[in-house]
């Protein structure tokens, strides 16, 4: 469709009003004119009718007018903007329970899928295949003195297909051949992900499902992956999703071919992307996750960020740290001198017992030592060597920029410097924690391949410890 679509719309109580839709990347924005003054309340749905005879909604506007007098005449015009642009055969809104399935786009496949995956060419094929050519009805003559070069399609169009707790999500190939012509012959192809929910869901229940796992294919590429074409679907009509307020990446136009963690094509995918999902009480320290893992510059909000997101990551098993018995001995004995000395001053008395009950709590090293612990074991023995000295000072650090505590070892002033490795490393362990619980094996795939950052990490890690040891030696003469 155009960046232009001419439609009419009702507006409050004015109906048929003309106007154009302008849904370039820059605007998105509905632009109308009426020879009355009207009211557009905040945050309304606006409907019309496009001169094709689409259905289009206009969700959650905000507008802005201006009068233009002339010839004793008053004309109004307004600039109306929605959060949500939708086209199609019937109208929606974000009330109703009607979407039964939403699919996306990937712009970059290449970035998540062995670039020749189920696409080749031959050239000078055997004379088996030339005869098999040669039978196909309306062939020209090929021969072998002459051989033909011939574009291929290996027929799968289904990439994977799982049930989740979110719908079942597949990925599927769409092939678009053109006749061919003097000029060559194009064989296109377009990767969608379509969650086909269990039973109808709302609007926003379908954009955040979608949104969600839009973002874990992201992290899995590595780098660039984006997505477009969205489509929703209610009452069996395909419904056009023209504008939203969700991030699906940024299309970047490169020859960058990424190595992702787990291809999509790769037979294990699917099982790990339902694990993913079953962990739905998870959710908030992923969106911390990606609010961070996402960002191309590092700052102290991110370290925060990322250290953070391990106190909201719910944990198994007891929360409270295994005491020594004569440490828990100790504690009691603490609490009971301070009831005793303290007795009089109750605000005093309760903050010392707080503090003193934070003793019987993991820490928050206490939980970013434990994912790490659960990764130790399948990577190469000695490739995360003293992780759990990276994870003291990277809590240091965060402590420093939370708190203005002091680490004694190392001066603030050396923050800016280890930034960078502190948070990939938080990162590191939160992403590598997640995935091999549900079944990711980092030995497989391309491991020597630096085009994702997880891998980098690995690779770069011995020398950005090195960096930190001799920060810390230097620190300890000083």
């Amino acid at each position: 469709m155009d960046k232009l679509i001419n439609a009419h719309f009702n507006i409050g109580e004015h109906h048929d009003i003309a106007g154009y839709l302008d849904i370039s990347d820059e605007n998105n924005k509905l632009r109308c004119w009426s020879p009355s003054f009207f009211y557009v309340e905040n945050h309304s749905d606006i409907f019309g009718i496009t001169d094709d005879n689409e259905q289009v909604s206009l969700l959650d506007c905000l507008g802005s007018s201006s009068e233009c007098y002339k010839n004793g005449k008053s004309s109004y015009s307004y600039d109306i903007y929605s959060h949500l642009i939708i086209s199609g055969g019937e109208y929606i809104n974000r009330t109703e329970d009607s979407i039964t399935s939403i699919s996306f786009s990937i712009v970059n496949p290449e970035r998540i899928i062995s670039s020749k995956s189920g696409f080749g060419t031959i050239f000078s094929p055997n004379k088996e295949l030339i005869k098999c050519l040669n039978e196909q009805k309306f062939a020209p003559d090929f021969s072998e003195s002459n051989p033909p070069a011939v574009a291929f399609f290996d027929g799968k169009y289904e990439i994977f297909k799982q049930e989740t707790n979110i719908g079942t999500v597949s990925a599927t190939n769409s092939v678009h051949i053109n006749g061919g012509s003097i000029n060559g012959i194009n064989l296109n192809n377009t990767v969608s992900i379509k969650i086909d929910f269990d039973s109808s869901v709302s609007l926003d229940t379908a954009f955040n499902r979608a949104n969600f796992l839009s973002m874990f294919l992201r992290t899995i590429s590595g780098d660039g992956l984006s997505f477009n074409n969205i489509i929703i679907t209610k009452n069996n009509h395909k419904l056009k999703v023209y504008k939203d307020n969700y991030n699906w990446g940024r299309e970047q136009n490169d020859i960058y071919h990424a190595e992702p963690l787990i291809d999509l094509k790769n037979i294990g995918f699917a099982s790990i992307l339902k694990q993913w999902l079953l962990k739905s009480d998870r959710q908030n320290a992923r969106y911390s996750f990606f609010n961070t893992y996402f960002k191309s510059t590092f700052s102290y909000e991110r370290i925060i960020t990322a250290a953070n997101m391990f106190d909201i990551l719910p944990t198994e098993g007891s929360t409270k740290r295994e005491l020594t018995e004569s440490a828990a001995a100790g504690v009691c004995e603490i609490k009971k001198a301070i009831k005793i000395h303290f007795a009089n001053d109750l605000d005093v008395r309760n903050n010392l017992l707080q503090s003193v009950g934070f003793l019987k709590n993991k820490t928050l090293k206490d939980k970013i030592q434990s994912r790490a612990d659960l990764i130790l074991p399948v990577f190469e023995k000695g490739q995360l060597k003293n992780i759990d000295l990276v994870i003291h000072h990277a809590v240091k650090c965060r402590n420093y920029f939370v708190h203005g505590s002091i680490d004694k070892e190392i001066s603030p002033d050396h923050y800016i410097g280890l930034q960078s490795f502190f948070i990939n490393t938080l990162e590191f362990i939160f992403i590598t924690s997640e995935l091999v619980e549900c079944g990711w094996d980092p030995k497989e795939g391309h491991s020597s391949i630096l085009n994702h950052k997880i891998r980098n990490y690995v690779r770069e890690y011995a020398n950005d410890l090195d960096k930190l040891k001799s920060l810390l030696v230097t620190n300890l003469k000083g």
